[in-house]
């Protein structure tokens, strides 16, 4: 336990350093020293047992460090097909690689390249979920269906397809996005747009804990 509260000072304090978002500081910093904080027995059974230490790790350094504030999961989302719109879920199981059917499927154009909607918009209309068969719908439809290839199309380009991959280069940069409420707030946006797999709410601002947010 005093493990874990020295780690959430040092992540205190290379936020202050960095002038960053204390959020985002503690999971690039957690990502470095992960072997270094163990969370209470009963935090981890919730969190899905070993397999999510990381976050677990991760929100309970958060906690410490902001022990004044009372802060939750309020929001857990997955996305079957990426740059999709996707689910919001309730209960959700977590491994090593994220959440189990999250970005499953990816949009291929032309050339064989991965396009988002970044570049394609029109992707968001688009709704992914699981079936009752743990297999991607695209509107309802299975991902690999001819009526979900010509909903693709027609939100990219004429031979866009839809591919599976499981693989861990599915992802951008990590597994999970974690946002805080304060952050969303100073986005001044939908929260859907930051396409996060789980919101925290009960942080003021970006929960920086420099000079800036006093």
């Amino acid at each position: 336990m005093q493990q874990a509260g020295r780690q959430a000072g040092a992540c205190t304090n290379l936020a202050k350093r960095r002038r960053v978002p204390f959020w985002l500081c503690t999971y690039d910093h957690l990502r470095i020293h992960a072997q270094t904080v163990r969370a209470p027995q009963p935090c981890t059974r919730l969190a899905g047992g070993d397999q999510a230490a990381s976050l677990t790790r991760f929100i309970f350094c958060l906690t410490l460090a902001k022990a004044r504030r009372v802060m939750k999961v309020v929001g857990i989302w997955r996305y079957p097909v990426k740059s999709m719109a996707g689910e919001r879920l309730s209960v959700v199981e977590l491994t090593g690689a994220g959440f189990v059917g999250d970005r499953v499927v990816q949009v291929y154009d032309a050339h064989g390249r991965i396009v988002t909607a970044r570049r394609f918009p029109r992707l968001l209309r688009l709704r992914a979920m699981l079936g009752p068969e743990g297999e991607p719908l695209v509107d309802g439809m299975p991902w690999d269906s001819p009526e979900a290839a010509a909903r693709v199309e027609a939100a990219v380009a004429p031979r866009a397809r839809l591919e599976r991959f499981e693989g861990p280069e599915r992802f951008d940069i990590l597994p999970l996005l974690v946002c805080t409420d304060g952050a969303v707030s100073m986005f001044g946006r939908d929260v859907r747009r930051l396409r996060p797999n789980i919101l925290i709410g009960g942080v003021d601002g970006a929960g920086d804990s420099g000079p800036a947010s006093r």
